[in-house]
């Protein structure tokens, strides 16, 4: 007598990982507009950069400094650079900076939605500084007034600077019709700019954990 076949388990079927190779729509119509982020970095800028410099050169008033020295320039322009880093960093971290706060708009993850995580964050900082930089860079080494008194390590940093300032440029002007209204920082980083008050869905989502037992009949 043949014993009748048993038949074997169905393997689990695992669901497939939702996925867009773009952002979704609600993220794309609450992306920020150029006007409305540059009334927020104008804020960002005042309290990262001039705020700091106005503070140290009184203090090195203060203190009697009134010659050119080198190195007194040096770390004068690296705690300036310091100051940016940091506060570009720190508040992409919380979502947005303050300038950002008063413009109605925060930072976004392009991928899940969520405040960036902190490598993105330091990418997006360090873009931030070199920005900013470039344009102290070319007013500091006389924008428009000839390298015949420079020396060639500034005749460099100026060439820099300028290679730096016409990227940013066009970096900014790319929100006019770049679909997701990204800057060179942004694309940089994955992240988009925001209106406040959106609500983003994340792009992906990972895929739900099914218990095998489920599929077992």
């Amino acid at each position: 007598m043949k014993r009748p076949a048993t038949t074997k388990p169905a393997k689990p079927v695992k669901p497939p990982v939702e996925a867009q190779p773009t952002l979704p729509e609600p993220m794309l119509n609450a992306a920020a507009g150029f006007w409305r982020r540059l009334g927020g970095f104008v804020v960002d800028w005042f309290l990262c950069f001039v705020l700091p410099s106005i503070l140290s050169s009184l203090i090195l008033l203060a203190v009697g400094y009134s010659a050119r020295s080198t190195w007194i320039d040096g770390l004068w322009m690296l705690f300036v650079a310091l100051v940016i880093f940091t506060y570009f960093t720190y508040f992409a971290i919380r979502g947005g900076s303050p300038g950002m706060a008063v413009a109605g708009i925060k930072l976004v993850d392009a991928r899940t939605g969520e405040p960036p995580v902190l490598a993105k964050a330091l990418i997006r900082g360090l873009f931030m500084t070199i920005l900013i930089g470039s344009w102290f860079l070319l007013l500091l080494l006389d924008w428009g007034g000839g390298t015949g008194k420079l020396s060639n390590g500034e005749v460099l940093l100026l060439n820099l600077a300028y290679v730096a300032f016409l990227a940013s440029f066009f970096g900014h002007l790319w929100i006019a019709w770049d679909r997701k209204r990204q800057t060179l920082q942004d694309k940089a980083a994955g992240i988009v700019v925001v209106l406040r008050n959106a609500q983003v869905e994340p792009v992906e989502r990972p895929a739900q954990h099914i218990d095998p037992l489920e599929w077992r009949m």
